[in-house]
């Protein structure tokens, strides 16, 4: 068989002729060599819990779309923030945040109990001084309510409107280049302004809905392939509902069948890079000790927690789907989620963090590191809740070991 030859001169003159006019006749770069598109997934968004960010290829990716889904009460809304507090940890004043905010009322103590610090009204700081008066608790002091009226970079709200509005101000905001996060929640409840207040069949509104999405896909993939670095990560939560085919199945297929479906049309299915299904996992329940009976079983106990579980219903961008893991989460505590144990037990298990006789040491590229050696494990936990650098490289050191060489957490 003879060598296929290489496209002449004059062949490749042609093809430049032809991509210059196409290029001139639409006023913009829309044929363009591969050394001139900018590469975004490197830089990942964390959510701070370890296993999930090693299963995410680091985290969101910066430049893409993704979602967190599912059912009504898992704490969709709060993995959200989770994930704009970590930027605000990594960035400082310079993190810049965006929410659309679609569904209740706007909790900024909420989002400072995850982690996320906004500043809060004087007005609602003096409702929640009254309601501390009239339980007989301890007043904000002085110095508390200047800290709660202080925040972390920029926080950005855009609030309640018709789904074609908001969705347009997003697109308008990621022009801008400038946020590291913008969420969305939740895309579920988005009202397409066609189907407010009219009394529509749910195919009709689904489809409404779809064509927005739709849309908004068609601008959205027009600037993220632009030349023009777009490095925001883009999250939206997203509802889902029990899955009628499971039901419907034989008996010997539904296990092979998801619980959950989400719901939405192509572009929203096909747009995002990664989905990251949320369910309950079990309660984590204790010991009533002061309905302990002397030499008798106690099974007087109480629920202080429940493990959240996450599974990747879609891949991209360095991931892989049907990943699972899930995660303790503490009612008694103020965000619910040990950060610092996670990278704990994760380092722990591959090798990067060695514990002796309730000692830590940090085995950096086969060597011990020098700033963590033989120190007791709350000491340790304690380095790593103060020391942001600490922290993030230990954590970039878990990525490595774990093969996830490329991804980073800090712009170059």
């Amino acid at each position: 068989m003879a060598a296929r030859k290489s496209p002449s001169n004059e062949a490749m003159e042609r093809v430049h002729a032809a991509i210059a006019k196409i290029n001139r006749d639409a006023k913009a770069e829309l044929v363009t060599t591969a050394d001139k598109v900018p590469y975004y997934y490197g830089l990942r968004r964390p959510s701070g819990i370890m296993q999930l960010d090693l299963d995410t290829g680091g985290g969101f990716p910066a430049g893409g779309v993704c979602c967190l889904s599912g059912p009504d009460g898992v704490g969709k809304s709060d993995f959200l923030y989770r994930y704009m507090a970590w930027q605000q940890r990594i960035y400082g004043e310079e993190c810049c945040l965006a929410l659309v905010h679609v569904e209740h009322q706007f909790d900024h103590f909420r989002l400072r109990r995850l982690g996320v610090k906004v500043p809060v009204p004087m007005e609602h700081i003096e409702q929640e001084q009254k309601m501390r008066k009239h339980r007989g608790t301890p007043l904000l002091t002085k110095a508390e309510i200047a800290d709660l009226q202080t925040g972390i970079g920029h926080f950005f709200l855009i609030p309640p409107a018709d789904m074609e509005t908001q969705l347009q101000v997003v697109i308008e905001l990621l022009k801008s280049g400038g946020f590291h996060i913008i969420g969305v929640d939740s895309i579920s409840a988005m009202i397409p302004k066609d189907t407010d207040g009219k009394d529509l069949d749910e195919a009709t509104v689904r489809g409404a809905h779809a064509l927005c999405m739709k849309r908004f896909f068609l601008k959205y993939y027009a600037l993220a392939n632009n030349r023009t670095p777009v490095w925001t990560s883009l999250i939206f939560t997203q509802q889902v509902t029990a899955n009628d085919a499971k039901s419907a199945a034989p008996s010997f297929m539904q296990k092979f069948i998801p619980d959950f479906t989400v719901k939405g049309g192509h572009a929203g299915r096909h747009g995002k890079l990664i989905d990251v299904m949320l369910t309950n996992g079990a309660k984590i329940k204790v010991t009533d000790k002061e309905k302990e009976v002397e030499g008798k079983e106690n099974k007087n106990k109480i629920t202080t927690g429940k493990t959240i579980r996450w599974e990747l219903t879609k891949g991209k961008a360095g991931t892989h789907e049907g990943l699972r893991g899930e995660v303790d989460y503490d009612f008694t505590k103020p965000n619910g989620i040990n950060y610092s144990q996670t990278v704990f037990a994760v380092g722990h298990k591959l090798g990067i963090i060695e514990l002796r006789d309730g000692l830590v040491t940090w085995i950096h590229n086969g060597v011990k590191h020098p700033e963590i050696q033989r120190m007791p494990y709350a000491t340790f936990i304690e380095a790593l809740d103060n020391s942001v650098r600490l922290d993030l490289d230990i954590r970039e050191d878990i990525m490595y070991a774990a093969g996830i060489k490329e991804a980073r957490y800090r712009d170059a």
